[in-house]
């Protein structure tokens, strides 16, 4: 039976540049999948493939045997040998990095590869980063390398919730920014990887980034295979190679949406500096990136005004603000991308024109991430026993704007000063980083050396966009001396360091008092919500297990753009004040 699914195009999409994506509809035909197997997963707790000492990552263990099909005449099933995917000849983890060792901080998270009395209805495995937060799956092609199934040229995954009605912030990372909060998350949202097939066609490899939730959901890993003509999507799919993939997070199957939102990983750079400069070979292929000049951090002393192009996360803002759009998101290495699952998102990474058609679904995977679940036929549980992801998610995200109007004549002109604050007891900063100080399996071997947020300018959250949603706006004629650098072009705020007000509920923090020439008593710098500020949250920590090999990649960084859950601005009340404001004081 086939069911055909239309999704229309989403005609509120973010555009990048003068680039018009143009979308006709999407079809997806799914088949669906055989489910006489019985049981469908591991119900049996001695079941082998629950072995969590399973050595993946021994060398001398090239190969393993699968057990997939039906039993006939209630006869065990023949055992399958296969190449492990790090041995398989073109697979992407068969490197010289070597990314998939323990020591790396991979761990085993869920297994099956069948028995002979219980034979699976699609072998995979999936394996963990605790460093990197990225869940890899690694599933076995059998319809194609032993049932006669016609090859494909990309293989699309879903990552989403099996019940809507069940859902976490778990898939949250590359989600827009105004649902990254809990109380915004939507329960369709799932995460989508195409990668191109590899020259076995053996093993298929998916990598998603996890968000830290302790609320467990159940999930669904959906696997399609389609043909070159299937994703007419223009040249970023054409030139998508084996060892590559893109993706994006979007809702339901609406795939072309998600990769114009998408997101991808960092194959050959070096570093966050690389990432930058071929971000701006992207957006214009007639400037060289050797045009813009990114300074390292160590050579800027690490303290700069904020526009300066420093080799910050922060600074890849401003870098990217007038040539490529909003960098949403950033998870990988700080000086190397050698073995940290780097992934970086901006809207419009992928220039998708046409359409897709997913001609049918090849695997399905349904799994519960509490480890303590009970052992069901329809679903599995992780082997790995503790929490997934490192950023975490807060519930809601409220800003604070309160005008203070001074009377007399200040710094030649009548001044009015603006402080912005977060302050609410539902909302904690501790919630973003809870994983480094509460899951037992990061604490000794990771440690988290700085926590920073800042407001971003919302008009470098796309090209083109109007002086409306300039949130900086009311600072074009102010003096920016007073305002510690930020101007009405800054794309951010000075840094302000989340971490001191760890474990306070009542945590205020201060993104500062900007002082700016008084333009009408009544003014409203914030008069709609196009420009409202977003949050950039900015996470540096250390992998300090005295195990980990690699000493350029030690040092990470996460970057996460969200967005206000409200926003309230309070005017000036009363008589102004007769004394002039002090300069701008940057409290760290």
């Amino acid at each position: 039976m086939k069911r055909n699914v239309f999704f229309l195009a989403m005609s509120g999409l973010l555009l990048l540049g003068s680039c018009q994506k143009k979308f006709d509809r999407l079809d997806v035909i799914q088949e669906d999948l055989s489910l006489d197997i019985a049981p469908l997963s591991i119900t049996d707790p001695n079941d082998p493939n629950l072995d969590a000492n399973w050595n993946f990552s021994d060398p001398n263990v090239t190969t393993t045997q699968i057990y997939y099909g039906q039993r006939a005449n209630n006869q065990p099933v023949s055992s399958v040998e296969v190449t492990l995917p790090w041995f398989t000849a073109g697979n992407p983890a068969n490197n010289e990095d070597r990314d998939y060792r323990p020591e790396l901080g991979w761990v085993l998270y869920l297994k099956d590869f069948g028995t002979p009395e219980r034979p699976t209805q699609t072998p995979f495995f999936a394996l963990y980063n605790k460093y990197s937060g990225v869940l890899r799956f690694f599933v076995y092609n059998y319809r194609v390398r032993n049932q006669g199934e016609p090859s494909k040229t990309y293989y699309v995954a879903e990552l989403g919730f099996n019940n809507a009605a069940n859902y976490n912030a778990s898939l949250s990372f590359f989600a827009p920014t105004d649902e990254f909060v809990k109380n915004n998350t939507n329960p369709s949202t799932k995460q989508i990887v195409v990668t191109k097939k590899d020259a076995s066609d053996t093993w298929l490899n998916f990598d998603f980034v996890m968000t830290y939730d302790t609320k467990y959901s159940e999930l669904k890993l959906t696997v399609y295979g389609a043909s070159q003509a299937d994703l007419a999507l223009g040249t970023d799919f054409s030139t998508l190679n084996a060892r590559s993939s893109v993706g994006g997070a979007g809702v339901t199957s609406d795939f072309h949406n998600a990769m114009t939102k998408g997101y991808e990983y960092i194959g050959s750079t070096k570093s966050l500096l690389d990432a930058i400069n071929d971000l701006l070979g992207k957006r214009d292929s007639n400037k060289s990136a050797s045009q813009y000049v990114v300074q390292s951090e160590a050579a800027s002393g690490g303290n700069v005004a904020p526009q300066s192009v420093v080799g910050t996360v922060a600074a890849a803002v401003g870098v990217v603000q007038s040539v490529v759009g909003l960098i949403r998101s950033f998870s990988g290495g700080k000086k190397s991308t050698v073995a940290t699952q780097t992934v970086y998102q901006y809207s419009g990474i992928v220039q998708t024109t046409g359409t897709a058609t997913i001609t049918n679904n090849l695997y399905s995977i349904q799994f519960h991430q509490d480890p303590k679940a009970p052992l069901t036929a329809n679903r599995y549980r992780p082997i790995y026993q503790y929490d997934t992801g490192l950023i975490g998610a807060p519930d809601r995200f409220h800003l604070f704007a309160r005008g203070t109007l001074y009377d007399m004549g200040c710094y030649f002109y009548r001044m009015r000063d603006l402080h912005l604050f977060t302050y609410n007891t539902a909302f904690r900063f501790d919630k973003f980083v809870d994983a480094f100080y509460h899951n037992p399996d990061l604490l000794g071997k990771v440690k988290l050396v700085k926590f920073d947020t800042y407001l971003v300018n919302n008009i470098i959250s796309e090209i083109g966009l109007g002086s409306e949603y300039n949130s900086f706006d009311f600072l074009q004629w102010a003096d920016a001396s007073l305002n510690g650098g930020v101007t009405g072009d800054s794309p951010h705020s000075l840094p302000v360091n989340a971490d001191r007000r760890r474990d306070i509920d009542d945590a205020q923090i201060t993104y500062g008092r900007y002082i700016h020439p008084l333009i009408t008593d009544n003014y409203n710098p914030f008069p709609t919500r196009l420009n409202h500020p977003k949050i950039g949250i900015e996470i540096h920590y250390e992998i300090i297990d005295p195990n980990y090999p690699l000493e350029d990649s030690r040092e990470r960084v996460i970057f996460k753009v969200v967005d206000l859950t409200t926003f309230d601005f309070t005017p000036h009340t009363g008589r102004p004040l007769d004394y002039c404001p002090q300069p701008f004081e940057h409290f760290y």
